[in-house]
This record gives structure tokens, sequence and C-alpha cells, in this order.
């Protein structure tokens, strides 16, 4: 992201990939915050706020994967993009580790363990304490 930032590369993108990129930046960011201070406070209703915030996660990497592979001219140097899909992928995947550190903490509040459960069945259940 540095790299991009000194190149001014990020002003080489069309608007609607720029705002993908922040959207999934802000989300991924949001995860994480939420979910430490689910863990912090021992707050299930917090770590619940991760889990629907998932989905969203997911869309948003997606369409910014779409966007940069028809953003990205093929005047632009290969690393621009590569650079690009990159951090896609590493915005994702502080969005995961937000998701985990969720389900820990309804580990830590339950003594359930909630990995590999369906996250729309499990927000549910979470819901109405089951």
């Amino acid at each position: 992201m540095i790299r991009l930032l000194e190149n001014d590369a990020a002003n080489a993108l069309n608007e609607d990939t720029s705002d993908a990129l922040r959207e999934l930046e802000s989300l991924a960011c949001h995860m994480l915050e939420h979910a430490l201070d689910a863990l912090a406070q021992a707050d299930l209703n917090q770590a619940i706020a991760v889990f629907e915030t998932e989905a969203r996660l997911y869309r948003s990497a997606e369409k910014l994967q779409q966007r940069l592979l028809t953003a990205v001219s093929t005047e632009r140097p290969a690393t621009m993009l590569a650079d690009l899909i990159v951090i896609n992928h590493a915005l994702e995947r502080l969005g995961n580790h937000g998701a985990s550190i969720a389900e820990q903490t309804v580990y830590v509040v339950r003594g359930d363990d909630v990995r590999y459960r369906n996250r729309e069945l499990l927000i549910d259940a979470l819901r109405h304490g089951e």
C-alpha cells in the first residue's frame, strides 16, 4: 500500500475501484476492532455483529477483485495490479482474523466451539440464546 501511495498509483484508479478499496478497508478494520472489543469486554453482542458483517466483507472483496480486473489497463504496470490484488487479499484476511477472534469470544463467554458453523444459523442461535 505504501508503494502504491508513493507512486501515486491509487490516484490512477477510477472512482468506483477506489471506493471499493475504501469500503473493504473500512469493513475489515471495523470487524477487527469490534472483535477485539468483544473479546476484551466478553461481549457476545459485539461478536455477533462481527459475524453479521462477514458476508459484507466477502462481497466487498469480490467486488474489488472484479473492479481491479477491469480497471487496470495494460498501459499500467502489472506490478500495480499485483499489489492491489495482494492488498485486497490482505484486507479480506484482516476481516477473517476479526471473525476468528469473535469465535474465540463466543468460546470464552459460552464455552461453545463455533468454528466451522454456518454463520446464519450461528447468528440466529446466539441471538436466541440456544
